[in-house]
């Protein structure tokens, strides 16, 4: 077996989307096979079963990470002995390597079939990809793309035309709008987003063109709308909506210092400013405006019922403002007490999420394509933190346990950082590589949440010497680095003590 090869194909995996019973059954063996050339015998006695396009290019997808030129000779092939066929010339100019010539072919399949949907998204992939959304800005891929977009432009549109219901051409039209900087029908297309075609964009997509243009109605237009799709899929609980959103708003807000938008705001929804979710922004809006006796207040609010503590008053470096406010020095004083009469009580809440049941067992690629398997770790605590470039939280779990390893954790001790539920995996291995954390890199398969119990990332757990699951925590909490050191304490005692 050629090495790496269970890493693409996980990575692949973690991706595909099949829409029909063969696509589904595709996947299903695929996920059994770890040797290249069952691996390609499958792949081309499937490709035999579909005329499904949308199971075809999943199927390529797979051939084409294990064995590029055999698959593309292979398209090619097909393209040749039927050149009026769309899918298969698609099929072929899709894993082509050259930038221009993939183009250049795209474009003939507009002007043959001007009706054909893969042709109009293989243009604006092409762009999506190498121009749109490249940081490489010098490399010769993105100064090509840059003298052809003048010519592709009213490809761009046409399709949108042609397809006004499909999320991804409306996509590539956003991010021809960010690139040309024409802020204004960025504001239509995005104000004009429907269920259909909103699935493609993110929160993200609506903060950029907030910050961009200082205008908040996009966002407190659209945000509600994706907020109730992802309800309706699950994602997010119903009743949590008007907080989300609410917190996100004012975020906003805050970022572009728009006092008039975030007094606003608190004059229309008065019960928001009760909210104790909201009192951290409240803090630090009174903060920058001067009213430090008003900010102390809700922080005097928030101790009293116990939302935070001594040690996020150290953190939080808004208030060194208060350095020598007597009101501050009697609230951080008397926080010190509770902190310090509170410890055992902290260990013993640390301690209380204590699954003591077998830990399934895992095969994983690190970022070479080495398999490390959890039953080789034995005699080591084992750390995992389960998480994907996308997630916020998990991003700021992040960090904290890098500095928690470098600085304080003890001999036998493992860390790994496994990647789930990405997008594009392969993005993982360039995040970690840019902030040079000391976790390990491995790539997880999606089933992992099912064996390991979460349901949301980041999720941070803790296998004893043994290969049992003890110790974990959903979500990210400043209190993570404790916990680590608790944790790992406990489990480092003798038996009898545990």
């Amino acid at each position: 077996m050629r090495k790496g090869l269970l890493f693409v194909l996980m990575l692949i995996i973690a991706s595909l989307c099949m829409g029909t019973a063969i696509g589904d059954d595709f996947n299903a063996k695929i996920r059994n096979l770890s040797d290249e050339a069952e691996v390609v015998a499958l792949v081309k006695e499937y490709l035999a079963k579909t005329n499904d396009i949308d199971d075809l290019r999943n199927i390529q997808s797979v051939w084409l990470d294990i064995d590029q030129e055999a698959c593309r000779a292979h398209f090619e092939a097909l393209y040749r002995q039927n050149p009026k066929n769309d899918n298969y010339h698609y099929l072929w100019a899709r894993a082509l390597r050259d930038v221009a010539q993939t183009l250049s072919e795209s474009r003939k399949l507009i002007k043959r079939s001007p009706k054909y949907y893969w042709g109009y998204r293989l243009l604006n992939a092409t762009y999506n990809i190498t121009l749109f959304n490249n940081k490489e800005t010098s490399s010769p891929e993105y100064i090509y793309l840059q003298g052809e977009l003048k010519k592709d432009r009213k490809l761009i549109l046409e399709s949108v035309k042609r397809f006004p219901e499909d999320s991804l051409k409306m996509q590539t039209l956003y991010y021809l709008y960010r690139y040309e900087d024409n802020l204004v029908e960025a504001k239509k297309l995005l104000l004009n987003l429907n269920q259909a075609t909103i699935t493609a964009f993110s929160p993200e997509n609506l903060l950029e063109y907030s910050h961009k243009s200082k205008d908040t109605s996009v966002f407190a237009t659209v945000f509600p709308l994706m907020l109730q799709i992802y309800s309706e899929r699950g994602r997010i609980k119903s009743e949590d909506i008007e907080n989300i959103y609410a917190n996100s708003y004012l975020d906003l807000l805050f970022g572009l210092e728009d006092w008039a938008g975030f007094e606003a705001f608190f004059k229309a929804n008065p019960q928001q400013a009760d909210n104790r979710d909201n009192y951290e922004i409240l803090i630090s809006y009174h903060i920058k405006r001067g009213d430090h006796d008003r900010a102390l207040d809700l922080i005097a609010t928030l101790l009293r019922e116990d939302r935070t503590d001594f040690r996020k008053l150290e953190r939080n470096k808004d208030y060194n403002v208060f350095s020598t406010n007597p009101k501050w020095l009697k609230l951080k004083y008397e926080a010190k007490l509770k902190w310090d009469q509170d410890a055992g009580k902290r260990i013993q809440k640390a301690l209380e999420n204590d699954r003591k049941e077998v830990a399934f067992a895992w095969e994983l690629p690190d970022k070479d394509g080495n398999i490390i398997r959890l039953k080789d770790q034995k005699g080591s605590i084992v750390i995992l933190d389960f998480w994907a470039t996308w997630c916020s939280p998990c991003r700021m779990a992040m960090p904290v346990i890098d500095d928690w390893m470098k600085k304080k954790m003890p001999d036998g001790v493992l860390v790994y950082s496994i990647n789930v539920w990405e997008r594009e995996p392969a993005k993982a291995k360039a995040f970690m590589e840019e902030k040079g954390y000391a976790m390990t890199l491995l790539y997880g398969s999606n089933d992992l949440s099912e064996k390991y119990g979460f349901t949301g990332i980041p999720f941070i757990c803790v296998i004893d010497q043994e290969g049992n699951l003890r110790f974990f925590e959903s979500g990210y909490s400043e209190d993570l680095a404790d916990h680590l050191s608790i944790w790992v304490e406990a489990l480092q005692k003798p038996q009898s003590e545990q």
